[in-house]
């Protein structure tokens, strides 16, 4: 069976590119892959649980990023595929493939890169570009998230359809949960993710302040830390609804939020394939979301498990946002079909994806 090395920047990060990579990890793990865990820099020690059969090592410690010890870097991931015979390097990231593939130019070892963004954001980087680009030339194999990513990336990047496949990311939950309250009980909308530009927390508290004036029984809880708390925080001040709009800090327990919650709304300016729509699924709860470039369209099925509101219009996204809140029955039978939309997404389906590549 192959031996695999997933390679990334920094495994004791927390984000949900580690989480997603540590539950496909384990996942291989359990079925007898060889699984390696490779970070470039920090401690090596990764945030999320892994199983016992899993190596994880580091390159560089954290503090050690000056250009001789990059350079080093690339003899290093080298010599660790050579010296644990790895068979399949799995590069998590796009920019990681900047030192992936030239370190294992020439070699036996086959190399997939697993991108976690979409095609067209290079996130502030313009290397991002040259590495997709190197992608496109050296990779054995990538792996993106969405059919729409795809086809940018055989559109766009020239890549052969033969060579890029389409692999969600799974439900980070082991059961979908199967008792799922009224949702019109707690009267609750809920948004989550990190505040900032991209998630557009400030179109959504724009959207969603006059229907609030409208139904004032009705309260919108934004789950999350980061950069733009202040300008959130003073727009809502004018808005003057600060009572029914609250900023909740980033969490360990979200899913007792997801539990009281009547519906999710996602307001991102763009996405890769977002992590709280999988999770919203597995609680039962309609989505209503921009349909943004990426990610939305292959979770949301419009008028059935939710709504994909035309991108950027808060318009659009207030007109569906009061459907929900003023006809309960669509409520309770989109909150149904997401749970039967959820398991398209299972951990199981995912992992015969990835061994159908792994060969």
């Amino acid at each position: 069976m192959s031996k695999i090395c997933f390679l990334i920047h920094n495994w004791s990060h927390t984000g949900g590119t580690e989480r997603v990579s540590a539950s496909i990890a384990n996942g291989l793990s359990k079925q007898g892959f060889d699984v390696h865990l490779l970070s470039i820099w920090g401690d090596g020690s990764p945030s999320f649980p892994l199983v016992e059969n899993i190596v994880g090592s580091q390159l560089v410690d954290s503090g050690q990023a000056g250009l001789f010890q990059k350079m080093g870097v690339y003899l290093k991931v080298r010599r660790y595929v050579k010296k644990h015979a790895i068979t399949h390097l799995i590069i998590v990231e796009s920019m990681v493939a900047l030192i992936g593939l030239p370190a294992l130019a020439l070699s036996s070892c086959k190399t997939i890169v697993w991108e976690h963004f979409n095609y067209s954001i290079d996130l502030g980087r313009k290397t991002r570009s040259y590495a997709r680009s190197l992608a496109a030339i050296m990779a054995n194999h990538i792996v993106v998230l969405t059919n729409r990513d795809r086809d940018l990336w055989v559109q766009q990047g020239s890549v052969r359809p033969s060579k890029i496949s389409v692999v969600s990311n799974p439900i980070p939950f082991d059961k979908v949960q199967e008792s799922i309250i009224d949702r019109t009980e707690n009267k609750t909308m809920i948004a989550v993710g990190r505040l900032t530009y991209q998630k557009g927390f400030d179109l959504l508290i724009e959207s969603a302040t006059p229907l609030l004036r409208k139904y004032p029984s009705w309260r919108l809880w934004i789950i999350g830390s980061g950069e733009d708390e202040h300008l959130l925080r003073s727009q809502i001040d004018r808005a003057g609804v600060g009572e029914q709009i609250q900023l909740i800090p980033n969490t360990s327990s979200i899913s007792e939020y997801y539990r009281r919650a009547s519906f999710l709304v996602m307001s991102s300016r763009f996405e890769g394939l977002p992590m709280v729509l999988l999770e919203s699924l597995s609680y039962g709860l309609p989505i209503l979301s921009f349909d943004c470039l990426t990610g939305p369209s292959e979770i949301v099925e419009h008028g059935v498990n939710g709504f994909l509101a035309e991108d950027g219009n808060i318009v659009d996204l207030r007109t569906n946002m009061e459907r929900l809140i003023s006809e309960e029955q669509l409520l309770a039978s989109m909150g149904m079909q997401a749970l039967k939309k959820s398991e398209n997404f299972s951990i199981d389906k995912v992992l015969q994806q990835w061994r159908k590549i792994l060969v």
